[in-house]
């Protein structure tokens, strides 16, 4: 699953999951729990995204313990 997120000066106006080819679709289920993550971290993978890639300095992993 590829997930796009488009942006707007800088703000997420639209997110778009798109399925892979040749790679089995999300089960529902699945694709509930993804857009339950997403939706909790859209702004922090948008801003680690633009540090890492645009910025090209480094970023903190983050690790996630708890149930969504």
């Amino acid at each position: 699953m590829k997930v796009i997120f488009h942006l707007e000066e800088n703000k997420i106006i639209r997110i778009e999951y798109v399925n892979l080819k040749g790679k089995k679709n999300f089960s529902p289920a699945m694709m509930r729990d993804l857009k339950k993550l997403v939706d909790l971290f859209k702004e922090k993978m948008v801003s680690d995204f633009i540090t890492l890639v645009i910025e090209q300095k480094p970023i903190h992993n983050t690790i996630i313990i708890s149930k969504l």
